[in-house]
């Protein structure tokens, strides 16, 4: 496998990764990504077995948006 990397603009990156491997596939294939820049925050994920920190940060990110969604139905329904 290889990756690579290459700058668009300022605001984009190209990432590009490359599969060979003839004794598992009978042929190699490339998959492109274009990275844009976000606006919002960056947050970093380290998967690791046994680590519970992305299931509990999902699970509280799924409770606020529960929360807000109910929020946000509530002042529509009294306007």
């Amino acid at each position: 496998m290889v990756e690579r990397f290459k700058r668009g603009d300022v605001d984009t990156i190209s990432h590009e990764v490359a599969v060979t491997a003839p004794m598992a596939f009978t042929g190699s294939w490339t998959v492109p990504f274009l990275l844009t820049k976000a606006d919002e925050g960056l947050y970093e994920h380290v998967c690791q077995e046994g680590t519970y920190g992305m299931t509990n940060l999902m699970s509280y990110t799924r409770v606020a948006e529960k929360s807000t969604a109910a929020a946000t139905k509530t002042r529509k329904s009294t306007r």
